[in-house]
């Protein structure tokens, strides 16, 4: 029996990522709308990113915090002529099965995975595999991150002694030609079951494209789901209710606890 049957659910991930995530809710009988809320792009520089890349000997570890941190980064690897093997002498931490696996296909070495994408529990996961907090002194990160991605991380290293280095590796911003008219009318009679959001992003530019003044109303009723306790934290920031949280970053854990939902 699949539980989505009759469900209309709105993935918000941009369009060229929102791939898996659609199959996996139609195998379980929803309907699927695409509404991309935000598009991934370069950063303003490279500079950055492109000196870290070069100096890949100043560091110990590597902690590559999304998919897209990953795609971008191995990008830099491969316009400054490095190979992946460069990172063989670096512990490497991947955070999300889908950063784990576009590293895997890169044939990048992964040391630590950890099992949420909150900055409390990576760095947690960090302590664990190095043997205590003490072990993280002196310790020098890479983080090719998003230009607006939280600090959490960063900050918890930086208590402890460690030294940390962030670089812009990509920026999101909105998409050009966002179907907004749509799917306001489709809100406005009730034709949405479920609004999904798996970055802090995707649910601040949702907010930005729909407009916040009768947002409360229009979201009377609908289901809102999260990837991990970070964008739901976000949600619930702006006072919104969650319904359903994934821990496990991964489309079909994803879809799999928003049709547990509705069972």
């Amino acid at each position: 029996m699949f539980f989505l049957t009759d469900k209309t659910v709105v993935v918000t991930r941009p369009r060229a990522q929102a791939g898996e995530l659609k199959i996996e809710l139609e195998k379980r009988g929803a309907k699927v709308i695409l509404f991309p809320t935000i598009e991934i792009a370069p950063p303003e520089s490279y500079a950055k990113l492109d000196a870290a890349v070069r100096n890949l000997a100043d560091y110990d570890w590597l902690v590559v915090t999304s998919v897209n941190a990953a795609e971008h980064f191995l990008r830099r690897l491969a316009a400054n002529k490095l190979e992946t093997a460069e990172l063989d002498y670096l512990r490497v931490c991947a955070i999300g099965e889908a950063t784990f696996e576009r590293l895997r296909l890169a044939q990048v070495h992964v040391d630590v995975l950890p099992s949420e994408s909150r900055g409390e529990a990576v760095f947690d996961a960090l302590c664990e595999y190095l043997g205590g907090v003490h072990e993280l002194e002196n310790l020098r990160f890479l983080l090719p991150r998003s230009s607006i991605a939280l600090n959490l991380l960063p900050e918890k290293l930086s208590e402890v002694g460690a030294i940390v280095k962030k670089v812009a590796a990509y920026q999101t911003i909105l998409p050009e030609k966002p179907e907004t008219g749509k799917i306001k009318a489709l809100l406005e009679g009730g034709a949405i079951d479920c609004l999904t959001f798996t970055s802090p992003s995707t649910f601040k530019n949702f907010v930005k494209l729909i407009g916040n003044d009768d947002l409360q109303r229009l979201l009377n009723g609908v289901a809102i789901a999260c990837f991990g306790k970070t964008t739901a934290q976000v949600v619930r920031e702006n006072s919104f209710s969650v319904d359903v949280i994934a821990d496990n970053v991964s489309p079909a854990v994803f879809a799999t606890a928003i049709e547990e939902f509705y069972k």
